[in-house]
Order: C-alpha cells, then sequence, then structure tokens
C-alpha cells in the first residue's frame, strides 16, 4: 500500500525528464566484449590491491583486487578470460577530469564461473561476519556515490528505526532504476526486507516518484503480504538527493556535513539493494550493473553491462548517429563530462548520455540578482551570492553562507537566466576550502613539532646543567653544546 506523504519539499526544478525513450525499452544482457578494463579503485575508500598478475587465468565472478583494507572493496571479474595486464588506464572521474588508475585488463573468452564454496546463512552471522562477505562481494552503493555498502551496517549504540530504498531518480534521462523496478521488483523486495533486517527490524521504506505509474505497480505487487511500504513523491528534481528524501518522508532533517544514521535512519538505492540480496541471500558478487544509454543514439535503452566494458562498446550497442557529440557519464545536470569513451563502466556508472555539443559555448552574462537561483535550492540557500564569495575568493564569507550545505545538483544553473556556471564555481570554492584546511593542519603539525623541539632543547639544557653546578664556564659551555646538538638531531 502506498505511504501518505507530506510534500515537505522546497525549491527544485522539473525539467524536461527525457526518460520514455529508454523507459520504455526492455532491460536487455549486454554482450560479454573482447577486453574488460577493471579499475581497483571503484568506491570511497582505499582502492583494492591486484589479486592476478598477467598471464594469469580467470574465471567469472573471480576477485582479481582484494580488499586489503576495512574500507576497501574486492573487485571481481565478469568473465572468464586471460589477465593481460595490470596497468594505469584513463577512467572517468567524479570531478569530470579523466585520470589514469590501476587497472586490470582481462581477454575475455566466455562466461564459465569461478565454484562457490555454499556460504552459511547470512540470518547466522554476526554484524562483523555479514560486512566481511559484503567487503568480499564489493557491494558499494549503486546510485553514484559509490559508498561501500558495509560502512552503512548500523553504528554501536544508534538504532535505526527506517531503512530508506531510494528509488527516487530524479535526474533527466537516466531510467536505470526504473528498469529494475519494471523487471526485477521481487529483488527489489527481498533486498529491501534484507536490510531491514540487518538494520535490527526498521521499517523499509521505497520511494519512487510519482512519474512512474507501471514501475510503481510491479513493486507494489512485488511487496504485498511484505513489511515493505511504497512512498510516491512529486516528480521534482533533485528529490532523489538522501537528505532531501529522509527529509520529505520523515520530517527528519539532516545539517550538512552529518549522516542519516546518525537520526534513525538508512538509506540504500535501490540497485544497491538488488545487489545485497544477490550476495548474501545468492552468493554473487557484483561484477555488473544496468546502464541507461540515452540521449542522441538510435536505440535509448537500459543494458545489464559487465563492470569493465568501455563505454565505445555501450555506445555502438545503443547505435552511433552522426554529428558532433558530447558524451558524460550521469545526467545532463550532474554527471561527469567523457573525453574518451575508452574509459571503462565502474559500480558508479548509471549513464551514459550522448548529446549534441552546440555549435558555440554559450555566452555567460553578469548576474541581474533576479534570485531564481534562490528559489530553486532545494537547501535554500543564496546562490548568487555564494558565487559572488567564490568567485572573489572570500571562501571564508561563503562558509558562513552554507556553501558546504551545497548538494551541487545544478538546479541554480538550469534556472539562472545569465547561463552563470554557478556549481563549477561553488566546487572551485570547495576545493579551495579543503586545501586551506589541509595547509591548516600542515601549519598546526609543523607548529606542534616546533614546540615540541623548544622542549627538547629546553630539556636538555637544564639536564646538562644540573650536574656540572659549581664547574668553570668553560667546563660548563661545553657539556650544554653537546647536550644541545644532541637535542638538535633528528629522532
Amino acid at each position: 500500500m502506498t505511504a501518505p506523504f507530506a510534500d515537505r519539499l522546497r525549491g527544485g526544478i522539473r525539467p524536461d525528464t527525457h526518460k520514455r525513450e529508454s523507459g520504455a525499452a526492455p532491460l536487455v544482457a549486454l554482450p560479454m566484449p573482447p577486453e574488460l578494463v577493471i579499475p581497483l579503485a571503484q568506491h570511497k575508500g582505499p582502492p583494492a590491491e591486484a589479486a592476478v598478475r598477467a598471464g594469469d587465468r580467470v574465471r567469472a565472478c573471480e576477485a582479481v583486487g582484494r580488499a586489503a583494507h576495512p574500507d576497501s572493496l574486492a573487485v571481481h571479474s565478469p568473465a572468464s578470460g586471460v589477465v593481460r595486464a595490470v596497468e594505469l588506464r584513463a577512467v572517468v572521474h567524479t570531478d569530470g577530469e579523466h585520470k589514469r588508475q590501476m587497472c586490470i585488463v582481462i581477454e575475455t573468452d566466455g562466461d564459465a564461473a569461478a565454484p562457490r564454496a555454499p556460504a552459511p546463512d547470512w540470518r547466522d552471522c554476526s554484524v562483523d561476519e555479514i560486512a566481511a562477505r559484503l567487503r568480499q562481494s564489493g557491494v558499494a552503493g549503486l546510485g553514484g556515490a559509490a559508498f561501500p555498502s558495509h560502512r552503512k551496517l548500523p553504528l554501536a549504540g544508534i538504532p535505526v528505526h527506517t531503512v530508506v530504498i531510494n528509488a527516487a531518480e530524479c535526474e533527466p534521462y537516466i531510467t536505470c532504476d526504473e528498469a529494475l523496478m519494471r523487471h526485477r521488483p521481487d529483488e527489489i523486495v527481498r533486498g529491501a526486507l534484507v536490510l531491514s533486517r540487518l538494520m535490527g527490524g526498521a521499517a523499509p521504506l521505497l520511494a519512487l516518484e510519482d512519474d512512474k505509474p507501471e514501475a510503481a505497480a510491479s513493486v507494489e505487487a512485488a511487496a504485498r503480504g511484505t513489511a515493505v511500504r511504497i512512498a510516491i513523491v512529486p516528480a521534482r528534481y533533485p528529490v532523489g538527493a538522501a537528505h532531501l528524501l529522509v527529509y520529505a518522508l520523515t520530517g527528519i532533517e539532516i545539517p550538512a556535513g552529518r549522516h542519516a544514521a546518525e537520526y534513525g535512519v538508512q538509506c540504500f538505492n535501490v540497485a544497491t539493494a538488488c545487489a545485497i540480496h544477490r550476495a548474501l541471500d545468492l552468493g554473487e558478487p557484483l561484477a555488473r550493473r544496468v546502464v541507461t544509454i540515452a540521449g542522441r543514439v538510435a536505440r535509448p535503452q537500459n543494458v545489464e553491462a559487465p563492470i569493465g566494458t568501455p563505454l565505445s562498446v555501450l555506445l555502438d550497442h545503443a547505435g552511433r548517429l552522426a554529428g558532433r557529440m558530447s558524451y558524460s557519464v550521469g545526467g545532463p545536470l550532474m554527471g561527469c563530462p567523457v573525453d574518451t569513451l575508452e574509459a571503462p563502466v565502474v559500480k558508479s556508472t548509471n549513464c551514459l548520455l550522448t548529446l549534441p555539443t552546440p555549435e558555440r559555448a554559450e555566452r555567460v552574462m553578469p548576474c541581474i540578482r533576479c534570485a531564481r537561483c534562490a528559489d530553486a535550492c532545494p537547501v535554500g540557500l543564496q546562490p548568487h551570492d555564494l558565487w559572488r564569495f567564490c568567485r572573489a575568493g572570500r571562501t571564508a564569507k561563503a562558509s558562513e553562507y552554507g556553501l558546504a550545505a551545497c548538494i551541487e545538483c545544478g538546479a541554480c544553473d538550469y534556472v539562472c537566466p545569465s547561463r552563470i556556471p554557478l556549481v563549477a564555481q561553488f566546487r572551485v570554492g570547495k576545493a579551495s576550502i579543503a586545501q586551506e584546511a589541509r595547509s591548516a593542519a600542515a601549519a598546526a603539525r609543523s607548529r606542534e613539532r616546533f614546540e615540541a623541539h623548544e622542549k627538547r632543547v629546553a630539556r636538555a639544557e637544564s639536564d646538562a646543567l644540573e650536574p656540572l653546578e659549581g664547574a668553570d664556564d668553560r667546563v660548563v659551555q661545553d657539556a650544554v653544546r653537546a647536550a644541545l646538538e644532541r637535542a638538535r638531531r633528528p629522532n
């Protein structure tokens, strides 16, 4: 049954969604490409360590990167084949820049799966054992943040009363979560029930938008007779942002820099819920994910793609069109620009978007102080003031005006009549603040070391003088000089 919902959302925008083209197509499995490029860093936290070398044979679902750190995740090969290299390859980075990361390059030859020993029932396992299984299965958040899912297990002493399954896929063009709800609702419900049990019986609440009636009907039918409740929220961007969704559903307002779990609520993307169900109930690691291919392609669609698939393979599968195109991973508002289609699909890749490249760049005009950006801001900021402070390098003032609370949704960019790239300037400001914080921390450490050094010198001088009381001045001077020399030596 649909849960009652109070519209607490503020601001936001209603852009053209462009979802019908890909959302109406069936979900299909992408054919295995001849080569996979699997980065070792696909999550927030330390990267995995390579578990194979060039020349090794691997099987499907075999771990090719081990989780050597508590905050790390394993990575797996989606197919059998031969490791051709462990080397630096280009990947799409979240800041929009291409960076080279260490990757496992596999020449595929089939889909033979590695044998897996039957795992014990997760219901009989401790929280630590379940966390270890999620780490070894490589489960990360599939909504874009790629946060290790095992780090979301209940915090000590903080009970979780609500588990939110986030299916509010509000950004234009992206329909991968909608495809999961339409085609695999039973897996989503099972994942929600698993998460509810992991969180100590917290109430599972699945939230999706009111412009997805077919998806809502599918999950409502699958959830019938279970503890999973369905909440329908307005299709207003960016309702899918975790803090905003929690506030909309529960009335709990989470301050910037704090986590929902501290207030008894935990959020998981709907695809993450599926991945957790597959990892714990079926023993299947995260080696594939659903990706939307949308925009200016011949056949917009959703595909289940092996992780490590080059983006060029996705584009060829959907049908390239003639003309100058721009590519991004993600949607048009929060996506990352793509300069090379040889970058691979990773766990956080939800969409490959292709749009025509404009003949000329839009001219940026002066700010006219219309305040449309303030009306659109979903967290109640004054973007025009933040932009002015960040542009002038007044980061302390920008912080006073709440720059840290900006979720970089791009709603202000969308409504700005002067076409000012506000979010880009906010990112520069945040980077500057982070650099200032690192510099301040380094200066504090240097000051502590200097003060400790001075104390050590003073103590050495005192220790040298104490046994020499009454000796002639030359003996005292030589002893003090030797003691000071020893104190100045690095430890």
